[in-house]
């Protein structure tokens, strides 16, 4: 997707409103993790591989690093959503709403 000449929100985290109202310490704690998270991935290649080899069962050095490569650059170094990005998916997708949040 990072090589293609359109923005679209390919890393996106949707949370309901009533939750973020009853549970906000936890929000708050997960977004930092997820934060957190992405830097390493964007930073420590060897542990983004160890990683990556745990979750998709393999220890293959090429498939880790064939899987890694590409998807690298697709995560921001700063994760905010992008308004470009939501126009565009709403184009393709109905189900999401082109109305922004108050």
């Amino acid at each position: 997707m990072n090589k293609l000449p359109i923005e679209y929100p390919n890393n996106v985290i949707v949370v309901r409103k009533d939750f973020v109202c009853t549970n906000r310490d936890t929000v708050k704690r997960f977004l930092k993790a997820w934060v957190e998270g992405t830097k390493i991935f964007k930073t420590d290649r060897d542990v983004s591989l160890k990683v990556l080899g745990k979750y998709l069962k393999t220890k293959d050095a090429e498939i880790l690093a064939k899987s890694y490569e590409p998807s690298c650059p697709v995560f921001e170094r700063i994760p905010i959503a992008k308004r470009d990005g939501f126009a565009f998916a709403s184009t393709v997708s109905p189900k999401i709403s082109r109305k922004p949040a108050k």
